[in-house]
């Protein structure tokens, strides 16, 4: 470190310019020079100059003292113009702190000081205050007044300081594009004058920005970027994880932004910064209200709104008020009266985003007065995020139809799925793209409510297949942005292959290691953003393909499960159980059968366990494809028709083919009418063969049987096959066998596993393929099983496959037994596929020769999912 004597004032206002660019070893810098002999003068510059930097390094509190004794030296050394510069900068402190009062207190006495550079330096001032408060209009015209002196009088720092402040301003205000340009302006303008913090902070902010904008994977990336160099320069991130938190609200994951805004209102706590920790506290309630959790979204926002009023901010108080308001389980007319108040209160205030939150909420009780409202604000959607433009949507849509005007409601609807569809497009990562599924579910079940109302079974069915989604593949994800996830797949597998051969000491850590490496692939799927693109639609003659199938396609209806049925090429709509006792009636079926595959792979065949099984599926049966409909329990009756189940996610690893009703026919479980159509027209025989053997089976595996089916092609064998090796197996295949062992982290289906020689190949690497073969089987103990994700989207190894160019995956939704049976399963079912036959009816009559009852059960745990 420098050693420093006394010094000039020149010298001191130098020091502190210099210690601006490096705030962390800045600091230590002015500490040593303050502790040298100085004359009040150069103390007060010193001091204000620890003041700045204290807000970034070390506490608010501790900022306020260096400050108030800046001032009290400049006034011993009777200089106005030196007094006038501490004030200033104690203004922003005060700020910070909440104290807005205090804060224009502070830049009233500041003003005092002589000369048109300061002055402007002062309405820069009141502008971040004013910001601060929400007084956006106000704001802006203070930035104005100021940024012209700085450039006339080529002050670059604070040129770029008030661009970036009036960038947040029309951020607030909704003005997005602009808001960019300011803080590019800015950014490039600290970046010439070596301000490596201040730099950090306009890439933070472009965070932001990208996040209003709907382009989530880029403002992580921003915010990565900027984490990363504000920590190098000895700075405090928690700012940073309150807009992380605001943008992963805007995305829709409120669980995690609430988990994220919580510990950074903690952190905000520890450094006195309670206006940051005031936001923080909002952002919690916002959280909050997206998970429905409406008592303690209104209790934390009625909090934040108290708080923020002490602090002066009017604005933000309101926005609170309108949050605990959302929170209300029904708006009568004093709610709704007092929405449209706080609306016309938060328009004054330049507020436009949240004033349009606050007719969001009148809509609930009167449709066209706040379709009205939101019509007055006049906001662009180019500026307008996503959440607000769908909840716009959503008024408008209940606005016509509160007119008589359905055509219109429609529209409205289409426009809505139509945009939400191109922002999940825009979204790598699969937990992203579900969370704009949940933020498109109202307005599609209002749409859905739509169509049903009009008997209209056609077009119920090809708004149920819009509003599905499918993962997007390497083909779709820019995931060249995130390099480092190949290196982490690697030190994933090394990680699992070392948990293979641990002592039981050694085992927690590398649990935990592996646990680590899946939250930052986890983080860096959410870096990879996607490219957007025409959707496929259902082909106007979808009815004429599906006439030789019986097609299920269900949806939510309420809290019952409704289906569109299609039977001999015609469409009807059907009403069925309730949504709660399906549930049951599933996790009963899972669980009993569950136990028989147990039973039976250690030698014990319970008849009870059997008879439970049956009596589940029976019950199921009656909730989810009820005989008493005429429609459809005269068609399941009188034929043997192929059927083709597409389930919500929940329900897509039921063993369907278990349910009386279709044990005597094949069946399909397909994950959208569009993916099983668009794969019956592509149909084409299989001329390549891959077939993938994994580590630690017990005895002989159907391999070499599958090896002698498909000699004619003469198959790819891999034994105790790599990772690497399947992967490229998966390239240039049609048909690719895997027969290892399975299994699945709870809760995340990104990570289900198939063991392979150097460790688990799971679904983040074949998101890497461009593409996939046309069938996969899957001879692996719950490898058909989907994690359901918000939305009715989901995660898993099928889910992934069928994004890229695979049409159909045959897997097993529960642990099998590692025997004969598995083997004698898959088989034959390879011999029937390689003689012409379709997997779905290859499938059925391999399971249908199985010799007896517990056998025939436990093979029909193996789906064919796709098209079949």
């Amino acid at each position: 470190m420098q050693e420093f004597g006394a010094v000039d004032e020149q010298s001191a206002v130098t020091l502190v310019a210099r210690a601006r660019t490096e705030p962390g070893s800045g600091h230590a810098e002015l500490r040593a020079a303050l502790d040298r002999e100085q004359s009040d003068e150069i103390l007060s510059v010193l001091l204000r100059g620890l003041g700045e930097l204290a807000r970034w390094v070390t506490t608010v509190e501790e900022s306020a003292d260096y400050l108030e004794r800046a001032v009290a030296h400049a006034r011993v050394a009777g200089r106005d113009d030196l007094v006038g510069e501490a004030m200033l900068t104690l203004a922003g402190t005060r700020v910070l702190a909440g104290d807005s009062v205090a804060a224009m207190d502070a830049l009233e006495e500041a003003g005092r000081a002589p000369g048109e550079h300061f002055r402007a330096k002062v309405e820069f001032q009141r502008g971040m205050v004013l910001g601060r408060e929400g007084r956006a209009d106000e704001a802006l015209a203070a930035c104005d007044r100021a940024l012209p002196t700085f450039e006339k009088l080529g002050d670059h720092y604070f040129a770029a300081c008030t661009r970036g402040n009036r960038a947040l301003i029309r951020l607030e205000r909704g003005e997005a594009r602009s808001t960019r340009a300011d803080l590019i302006a800015a950014r490039e303008g600290f970046r010439a004058g070596g301000h490596a913090a201040s730099v950090a902070w306009m890439t933070h902010n472009l965070g932001r920005v990208a996040g209003r904008l709907g382009d989530v994977p880029g403002a992580l990336r921003y915010f990565r970027e900027s984490e990363r160099a504000l920590r190098r320069l000895g700075i405090g991130t928690a700012e940073v994880q309150v807009n992380r938190a605001e943008v992963l609200v805007q995305a829709g994951m409120y669980g995690e932004a609430e988990e994220v805004a919580a510990e950074a209102g903690r952190a905000m706590v520890d450094h006195g910064l309670q206006a940051d920790r005031a936001e923080a506290e909002f952002m919690r309630s916002q959280a909050l209200l997206g998970q429905l959790r409406y008592g303690e979204a209104a209790k934390v926002a009625a909090a934040a709104s108290n708080l923020l009023a002490k602090q002066g901010r009017t604005p933000w108080a309101l926005r609170a008020e309108v949050v605990t308001l959302q929170g209300t389980s029904m708006i009568d007319g004093n709610n709704a009266q007092r929405c449209g108040e706080l609306a016309r209160e938060l328009t004054s205030m330049g507020q436009a985003l949240a004033a349009a939150q606050a007719y969001a909420v009148l809509a609930r009780y009167d449709a066209l007065a706040a379709q009205a409202g939101i019509d007055s604000l006049q906001l662009r959607s180019i500026d307008t995020p996503l959440e607000h433009r769908l909840t716009a949507l959503d008024v408008l849509a209940r606005a016509r139809i509160a007119s008589g005007d359905r055509h219109g409601a429609l529209r409205a609807t289409q426009a809505a799925i139509d945009l939400g569809n191109r922002h999940r497009s825009l979204r790598g990562a699969a937990d992203l793209r579900a969370a704009v599924s949940a933020q498109m579910d109202s307005i599609a079940q209002l749409g859905l409510r739509l169509r049903r109302d009009a008997s209209r079974p056609f077009a119920v069915m090809c708004w149920i297949d819009r509003c599905h989604d499918l993962t997007k593949t390497a083909t779709d994800m820019m995931l060249d942005t995130v390099p480092e996830r190949g290196d982490l797949l690697a030190e994933l597998r090394a990680s699992q292959q070392a948990l293979r051969v641990a002592t039981p000491e050694q085992a927690p850590q590398l649990m935990r290691d592996q646990a680590r490496l899946q939250r930052r692939l986890v983080a860096s799927d959410r870096r990879a953003g996607g490219k957007s693109g025409r959707r496929a639609q259902l082909p106007r003659d979808v009815l004429a393909r599906l006439r030789d199938v019986i097609v299920v396609q269900y949806h939510r209806n309420g809290d019952r499960l409704g289906a569109v049925t299609v039977i001999n090429g015609q469409a009807r709509l059907v009403d069925l159980g309730a949504l709660d006792a399906i549930e049951r009636a599933v996790e009963l079926l899972l669980r009993s059968l569950r136990r028989a595959s147990h039973g039976y792979a250690s030698g014990i065949s319970d008849p009870r366990v059997i008879a439970a099984v049956h009596k589940h599926a029976a019950t199921l049966e009656e909730l989810v494809l009820p005989r008493a409909d005429s429609w459809l329990g005269s068609a399941l009756s009188a034929d043997t028709s192929p059927v083709v189940i597409v389930p919500l996610t929940h329900h897509a690893s039921v063993p369907w083919s278990l349910l009386p009703a279709l044990s005597a026919r094949p069946v399909t479980v397909a994950p959208s009418v569009r993916h099983w159509v668009a794969c019956a027209a592509t149909h084409e025989p299989i001329t390549a063969v891959a077939l993938v053997e994994g580590v630690e089976l017990s005895g002989a595996t159907e391999i070499d049987d599958l090896d002698q089916v498909w000699a004619r092609l003469n198959p790819q064998v891999l034994r105790a096959a790599t990772v690497e090796d399947t992967i490229g197996a998966m390239k240039r295949a049609q048909l690719v066998h895997l027969g290892c062992h399975g299994g699945r982290r709870a809760r995340d289906g990104r990570f289900a596993q198939l063991r392979l020689a150097d460790g688990d190949l799971v679904s983040f690497e074949l998101e890497r393929l461009v593409r996939t073969p046309r069938v996969v089987t899957l001879a692996a103990c719950e490898a058909g099983l989907l994690q359901p994700l918000p939305g009715d989207e989901s995660a898993g190894l099928a889910t992934t496959l069928f994004a890229a160019s695979t049409a159909t995956v045959v897997a097993p939704v529960v642990v099998v037994p590692d025997n004969s049976l598995t083997r004698d399963v898959f088989v034959d079912l390879h011999r029937s596929m390689a003689t012409g036959v379709r997997p779905a009816m290859a499938l059925f009559e391999s399971q249908s020769r199985r010799g007896d009852e517990i056998q025939s059960t436990l093979a029909r745990s193996v789906n064919c999912f796709g098209w079949g």
